[in-house]
């Protein structure tokens, strides 16, 4: 549904939570977390409230926010519980669209294992969301088989069409 009203689990959902998360600390609705002065330190701000107008600001935009998402998964490494919440929940969101498409092709009660690839960049480069989305999957599907993108979508893309005109195999997996 896009960033405004889905797109859980992407980077720019986390770093959305990660303000969410230092404002909730903040006003004593959460706990507090060093992921608050990552944040803030990043952003070049002195405070929450700060936080809060620049959440406001035209210097506010997804791509912005989107990077936070970085500093969310070092906050996990350094031992963060709240950073590790919020990652727990982009993996167990991803699954439930991951689970939609499963049942909605049948694979759940299919008999033959079929490919899922992990694909982009939250679940290229972050360990916690790529491990916890995988155990999730085979524990909803053991006929899944996960796999982690090699490539950019666009070569699955190609492959796929280039194995729909009837060209060789051997030919077409070089873009997958």
């Amino acid at each position: 549904w896009g960033h405004r009203v889905g797109d859980e689990g992407s980077g720019y959902w986390i770093g959305k939570q990660a303000i969410r998360a230092a404002l909730r600390g903040y006003d004593g609705r959460g706990a507090a977390s060093p992921l608050t002065a990552k944040l803030l330190q990043h952003l070049k701000l002195r405070n929450e409230e700060e936080l809060f107008n620049w959440a406001y600001s035209a210097a506010y935009s997804v791509d912005k926010t989107a990077e936070l998402s970085r500093l969310v998964s070092e906050a996990t490494q350094e031992g963060d519980a709240p950073a590790r919440q919020i990652l727990e929940l982009a993996a167990d969101e991803l699954f439930l669209g991951a689970q939609a498409v499963m049942q909605k092709l049948g694979l759940s009660e299919d008999e033959a294992p079929f490919a899922v690839i992990l694909q982009g960049g939250v679940l290229q480069h972050n360990p916690v969301v790529r491990s916890r989305l995988a155990e999730r999957i085979v524990s909803f599907s053991q006929l899944a088989r996960v796999d982690e993108a090699k490539r950019e979508p666009i070569y699955g893309v190609i492959g796929q069409g280039r194995r729909l005109l009837g060209e060789e195999k051997e030919e077409t997996e070089e873009f997958l």
